[in-house]
Parts: structure tokens; sequence; C-alpha cells
């Protein structure tokens, strides 16, 4: 009789925490009967219950602490965000006293300005920040194949970037958006517009229609500095040869009291040679110009060419220069 209620004591305990209670308690009851059981119910209702207590109480403390780590979390969050409005406010007083003696940078982009910069960001000055959102919008602007639509905004805690396809047009700051009184998402929002515009707008001077255009105006070009290549040495053959005919016939021995220092082949040899100098300056004139506009065809090479330009013509520009400064000189020397 021992054993027995030693294995019901066991069996019940192991009943209380599961879902078939009353299923197992009834075959318990038809194993062991009436007396036996009733002897061994009462303490492990009272057990059942000691523990559901327990867990009641647990359960209140943990609802407890869950809301006041949310009180702690709200007053947090309020505390950071008047700390913030409030600084904000500073800075925003700062930047309307300094509104008057800060010059705004345009951002401007083949003649047309986009917007305005006033606050460094990243170690650089407004002016350098304008200089490089030109380029980049501008050197976007005259790609082939351009997709107005991949152009977004992107954000993150300190900055929204203006971007396309990986590549950062332009960044926005804080401090940009205090300047023009608005957020920095709604002044990249604002700017990324305009710079779409202007995108579409040099995309249409810059598309494969235009791309076409110019290949035929490089072949025009290049026909054209041919046909100037032939025609100088048209030129040079008619000179050379007139000079050779004109050897029997208008050319005479040059004397100074009986001494011949030129004769009639010296003549036609330094005559020749002129001529072929002519030839040689003539040809390189030509390059001068022709290589300066085949490079200005094409965009990539736009600024390429205004820079061979500018090593060809600013010398030429300081000989006439020093030419005429010295005219004035020579008359007094004449003179």
């Amino acid at each position: 009789m021992r054993k027995i209620k030693l294995f019901s004591w066991f069996l019940l305990s192991l009943l209380i925490s599961s879902t078939t209670h009353a299923q197992l308690k009834q075959s318990v009851l038809n194993l062991l009967g009436t007396d036996t059981v009733t002897k061994v119910q009462l303490p492990a209702t009272t057990i059942a219950s000691g523990e559901m207590a327990k867990m009641e109480k647990a359960l209140e403390e943990a609802r407890a602490n869950e809301m006041s780590l949310r009180m702690e979390m709200e007053q947090l969050h309020a505390k950071m965000y008047a700390s913030d409005s409030l600084e904000k406010a500073r800075q925003r007083e700062r930047i309307d006293s300094l509104r008057k003696i800060t010059a705004k940078i345009p951002v401007v982009v083949d003649r047309d300005t986009l917007y305005y910069l006033y606050a460094k960001h990243g170690g650089r000055s407004p002016r350098d920040r304008a200089k490089n959102v030109s380029n980049a919008v501008l050197q976007l602007g005259k790609t082939y194949m351009l997709e107005t639509d991949s152009v977004y905004c992107e954000s993150t805690d300190i900055v929204t970037d203006i971007v396309y396809k990986g590549k950062v047009i332009a960044s926005f700051t804080d401090q940009d958006g205090l300047w023009e009184n608005t957020t920095r998402e709604e002044l990249a929002a604002k700017n990324r517009d305009i710079i779409v515009k202007k995108l579409q707008k040099l995309h249409e001077a810059y598309d494969l229609l235009q791309l076409g255009k110019r290949i035929l105006l490089l072949i025009l070009v290049i026909v054209i500095q041919g046909a100037l290549f032939w025609g100088t040495g048209w030129i040079y053959r008619r000179l050379r040869n007139r000079v050779e005919k004109q050897k029997e016939t208008k050319l005479k021995p040059i004397s100074f009291h009986d001494y011949e220092l030129l004769n009639t082949e010296r003549q036609v040899g330094l005559l020749v040679l002129s001529c072929k100098a002519l030839r040689l300056v003539l040809i390189v004139i030509q390059l001068f110009i022709s290589v300066p506009i085949l490079f200005s065809i094409f965009p990539q090479t736009e600024d390429l060419a205004y820079r061979i330009f500018s090593y060809i013509w600013t010398p030429v520009k300081d000989i006439f220069k020093g030419i005429i400064d010295y005219l004035p000189n020579l008359f007094t020397i004449i003179v």
C-alpha cells in the first residue's frame, strides 16, 4: 500500500503543468481508488495554487518593469528632442545674424545658376563644394546614355546625398537646411528636381543625335584640313616651278664692286628655301587652328581644346605684344 501511495504522488506531481491533467487524473482514480486519492489530492492542489501565485507575481513584476522602462525611454527621448530643438534654435539665431555678412556661393552649370551654398562640409569651402557640384552635373549631363529617373536622394544620420548610380552629385547637411530655413531632406529633394531638369537640358544637347552631328562635323573638318594641305602643297609647287623658270629669264647675278655675291643658282636656292619655309609656316598655322577645333567638337575633349588653344595663343599674343611695345623704342632709335 505504501508503494502504491508513492507511485500515485509521483504521477500527480508530473501532471500538474500538463494540458491532459483531467484525463490522467481520471485514470489514476480508476487505478487507485477514491480514498487514496482523496488523501493526496489536497497537497497537490495546494502546491499548484502556490506555483500559480508565484507565476502571477513574477508576471506582475515583469509588467511593472516594462512600464518603468518605457517611461524612462520616453523621458530620455523627450530630453533628446528638447536638446536637439534647442541646439537648432541656437544655430538658427547664429545663422540669422551671419546672413547679412556671409556671401552666398552660386552653383553655376553652363551659365545657369541652380542654387546657392553658404556652409562648409567635409573640410571643403562653399566655393569648392559649388565647383565640385558644377563639374559633376556638367560631366554627367554630357554623357550620351543618361537616365534621369536614376537620380535619387539618400539620407544618413548627418547628410543627405543626391546620387546617380552610386555616384554622389551633391550633399546637404543640417547647416545647409538651416541657411535655407528648411530641413536638409526637403532641401535635397528640391535641389534634386532642379538638377534633374538641368541634366535633361544638357542631355538634349549631348545625346546620340548630337553625337552623329559631331561625327559629321569631325569628318568635314578633316576633309577641309586635307584640302588645305593639298592646296598648300600645290601653291608651293607652282612657286618653285615659277622660280626655276625665272632662272634663265629674270634672275641675274647680284654683284658688288665686281664681286659676285649671289649668282642665279644661289638665288634660286634661297627662293626655293623661302617657299619651303612659307609652306611650313602655313601648315603650322593650319594645325594650330584645326587641332583645337577637332578637340572642341566632342564634350569629353572640349577642355583639352581650350587648353591647347591657350598654349598656342598665349605665346603668340606675347610675341605680338612685345613687338608693339618695342615699336616706340625703335622709332626713337631711328630718329
